[in-house]
């Protein structure tokens, strides 16, 4: 349950000096359950109920560099990369205490967390907040288009496009690891590229995306503090010239 400490760290970094730490409470939890494996966090951020943001703030400021909503649980003044600042800048969590829930999930070694609140403030959450708000059922139409797709692939013509996918995908591992850049190896057609820099990967992304490649950029606390990574999905429909037209992006930013 959130008190309103701004100041509450994930761990051991040094935005705010002796602050308390959320890897502390996970491993205090931990040996009070012994061997009963924690399977959800339950988030009651219901102390605060005023506004969360300032009379007259403009839309940017909530996720801006200098502050951030006010709720009555956060991590690290809401900051999304404590340990990147710029003059005191560093973009702020729009929900903060969705954020802190996924951060203590995580520390405890459960995936994902649920928000306790009224049905107004849940389903709120549900459409604003769908990269910290997990839920596992899946619609009636990614149960239908799942169920099409496994028909495609279980035919001459899928067994086809898997090959296509597999050449594609080792094409471009290749072409990473000959670029000296950091991969796991493996055949799955997500590939991450692992950057361990947040300015690094931001600018890698937007060089992808000046050249009209797609990549996505993932950062703490999805990954942990100093793990940045790139995604990049190959599908079937990619060709060896898209492949390349990617590396060739890659291949023209500075290396560090």
């Amino acid at each position: 349950m959130g008190a309103g400490d701004p100041t509450l760290a994930v761990d051991r970094g040094d935005t705010y000096r002796g602050a308390a730490r959320l890897d502390d409470l996970a491993a205090q939890v931990k040996q009070k359950l012994g061997t009963t494996r924690p399977t959800r966090v339950l988030v009651d951020p219901s102390v605060f109920t005023g506004s969360t943001l300032g009379p007259g703030w403009d839309s940017d400021i909530p996720t801006g560099g200098f502050g951030g909503p006010a709720t009555a649980l956060t991590i690290d003044g809401a900051r999304t990369a404590p340990k990147q600042l710029d003059n005191g800048y560093s973009e702020r969590f729009s929900k903060p205490d969705a954020a802190a829930a996924l951060a203590f999930a995580k520390a405890l070694g459960v995936n994902g967390g649920y928000v306790v609140g009224s049905e107004t403030l849940v389903e709120y959450l549900r459409e604003t907040s769908p990269f910290y708000i997990y839920s596992n059922p899946i619609t009636a139409g990614e149960a239908a288009a799942a169920s099409t797709a496994l028909g495609i692939l279980d035919s001459q013509l899928g067994r086809a496009l898997l090959e296509h996918l597999r050449a594609m995908t080792e094409r471009f591992e290749n072409g990473l690891v000959e670029l000296g850049y950091e991969t796991l190896p493996g055949p799955h057609p997500v590939r991450p590229l692992l950057v361990r820099d947040t300015a690094r990967a931001a600018g890698l992304v937007e060089r992808l995306r000046a050249g009209g490649v797609l990549a996505t950029v993932l950062n703490y606390p999805v990954v942990p503090r100093g793990d940045d990574t790139i995604r990049f999905q190959i599908s079937a429909d990619h060709t060896p010239s898209d492949i390349d037209d990617a590396l060739e992006l890659l291949a023209s930013f500075p290396q560090g």
